[in-house]
């Protein structure tokens, strides 16, 4: 029988021969070794092994190195009582290191993790824990191979191991969740989205851990933290998984109380980066991968809204392959776009996509949808138009919904949307789009005072003062945002009634600080349209505001430095934006709101 060894890479490289250690050579024989362990009784290519041990350019004797590391290598492993006399194995132009069960620790620590995740999926929280916290065991420090140069593919695949770790730690988290624990793992959490602030899951456990724990505010600011985190380092938003979880929270959802663990994330492929590709036979047919399911949950309550339904739905009956949504800021034309696309999802087999693009680079968001497609990272084609080819392509001869928020402009979306008859794609935007060929432009208009108030019936219950929703819902003017963003306020505040959140809002200079909340504010949703037009436009708008309702062509330029000429045209940017209407006889009006806020924009704002 072959004599014992003891393998440690879960830390510190360490290697004992019985009870003896045994001294590593440093450098790259050490990182061979470790090379050979993250893929242990597995042929591993020279030409692989060159790969992990340097960058981009080995030198040109890399491969007799190899060999020379190997040979070093052999005689630390030296095994009389194996037929090659070494754990080391060479054939031509391979190595394999021969370990056997219970020899080394990542071996060790993959097979507890595994049975931890196997006893989360069957709901035996108390099994999981106990194999979880039995896998995190086998680690002596927070990485893999503590202290070995991480050249080339050894650095990548000596990551993949501390990764693996943290989502042993994240199981490990669901299933104390599930056991109750959340109250004791707060502290523990808040440690680590500090040490690793890009984890979107351990996030989302702590928004869980505080929310059971009665902390609900406390959950919701973790997810403006986490946002902020993600926005900073990566320029991107969270994912629907810690949106959804999110708007859950906002919505009071039952389902967040229980204690089933969530799933576990699923498994990363299984065959390390230096084993060689497996031999398997190739199918004639490949099926399609499952189709993607991106968009977003819908809004949980909402009125008002018949005659914009029947619109896209006659839309899509008569041809359209493109539906645009639009509205003033806060009217909710994103929350009507993601209704719309969930009461269409069925009639498009092939799946939903979801893109946000806001300020984000049309290029990027022609790749993420060509990743959700199946396209692999290394065939995504450089620049736009040939990313807008390839999507088209992929699209031709599938039914797909595509939903587009956060338009700006005709020249954000053009490029993303589909050419083929069988999809349909739903565009959220600031102002109409009808240069878009086949468009169906579905303009949205704030609730009347009767529909504002049902919508904040149907979400805070018939127990408040209707007297003091209807002056609720005046100053709202009918924006669901800041309807939306009040039932926010008082069902973090349960203290607060209607009659005091009136009373508030009723002190016009304390109206925009009072329609915030979390992550919505209709002060920052006006920045972002007025951010949209032009410099002229805004100065425009700000005379507007000061001036009495409504206002002329002639009345803004006799009060502004604009020709009538220069006026119109800034009129009518304003009205294309949504910020003013036109009553139809030469007057434009703007809202309470967004004249205060106007009044307080200065011109080095704009």
């Amino acid at each position: 029988m072959p004599m014992s060894f003891s393998f440690q890479i879960l830390g510190q490289l360490t290697v004992r021969s019985g009870a003896v250690p045994v001294e590593l050579p440093a450098g790259k024989p050490q990182a061979l070794l470790a090379a050979l362990l993250l893929n242990a009784n597995r042929l591993v290519p020279v030409d692989r092994l060159v790969a992990a041990l340097w960058d981009e350019a080995p030198p040109r004797s890399a491969v007799a190195n190899v060999r020379t590391y190997a040979v070093r290598v052999r005689k630390l492993l030296a095994d009389p009582e194996t037929v090659a006399g070494s754990r080391l194995l060479g054939q031509e132009r391979a190595y394999r290191i021969a370990v056997q069960p219970g020899e080394l620790d990542l071996a060790e620590f993959t097979e507890l993790a595994a049975q931890g995740r196997a006893a989360l999926r069957a709901g035996d929280a108390s099994r999981a824990v106990e194999r979880l916290i039995a896998a995190l065991a086998c680690w002596r420090d927070d990485h893999a191979g503590v202290g070995l140069p991480r050249p080339g593919g050894l650095g990548q695949r000596l990551a993949a191991v501390d990764d693996e770790r943290l989502r042993t730690v994240e199981d490990l988290v669901d299933a104390r969740l599930a056991l109750q624990h959340h109250e004791v793992l707060i502290g523990e959490l808040r440690r680590t989205v500090v040490e690793h602030p890009l984890r979107e899951r351990t996030w989302g456990q702590l928004m869980r851990a505080l929310y059971r724990a009665g902390d609900v505010s406390g959950a919701l600011h973790c997810f403006l933290e986490a946002r902020a985190a993600l926005r900073e380092r990566m320029g991107v938003d969270p994912g629907p998984e810690l949106r959804r979880l999110h708007a859950a929270m906002l919505a009071r959802d039952p389902a967040l109380d229980e204690t089933a663990p969530c799933q576990p994330f699923a498994a990363h492929p299984g065959t390390p980066v230096f084993a060689a590709p497996p031999t398997l036979p190739v199918p004639a047919h490949r099926p399609r991968p499952e189709p993607p399911r991106q968009l977003p949950p819908g809004p949980a309550v909402l009125v008002g809204r018949e005659p914009a339904v029947d619109a896209v739905l006659a839309a899509v009956a008569t041809g359209a392959r493109v539906v645009c949504v639009s509205g003033p800021p806060g009217v909710g034309a994103s929350a009507f776009a993601v209704h719309a696309a969930h009461l269409l999802a069925d009639r498009y087999p092939d799946g939903q996509l979801f893109v946000r693009l806001g300020t984000a680079d049309p290029a990027a968001a022609a790749a993420h949808l060509l990743h959700s497609l199946g396209v692999a990272d290394e065939t995504v084609p450089r620049g736009l138009a040939a990313r807008t080819a390839r999507l088209r392509t992929a699209l031709a001869s599938r039914r797909v919904l595509l939903l587009v928020d956060g338009v700006d402009d005709v020249a954000q979306v053009r490029p993303l949307l589909p050419a083929a008859p069988g999809c349909l794609a739903v565009v959220a935007a600031s102002r109409p789009l009808p240069t878009i060929d086949g468009v169906a432009l579905v303009p949205l208009d704030p609730l009347s005072r009767s529909d504002s108030v049902a919508l904040l019936l149907g979400s805070l219950g018939p127990a408040e003062d209707p007297v003091a929703l209807d002056e609720v819902a005046a100053h709202c003017e009918g924006l669901p945002a800041a309807l939306r963003i009040v039932v926010a306020r008082m069902l973090g505040r349960p203290d607060r009634s209607a009659a005091a959140c009136a009373r508030r809002l009723r002190a016009p200079e304390r109206r925009l600080d009072e329609l915030r909340a979390h992550d919505l504010s209709i002060r920052e949703s006006l920045a972002a349209r007025c951010a949209t037009v032009s410099v002229a436009a805004m100065d425009a708008l700000r005379t507007l505001a000061s001036l009495p309702q409504p206002v002329t062509t002639h009345d803004l330029a006799a009060a502004s430095t604009l020709s009538p000429d220069r006026a119109g045209d800034a009129l009518d940017e304003l009205v294309d934006a949504r910020l003013v209407t036109a009553d139809g006889t030469g007057g434009h009006r703007a809202g309470d709101l967004v004249r205060l806020f106007a009044a307080r924009m200065a011109p080095a704002d704009v």
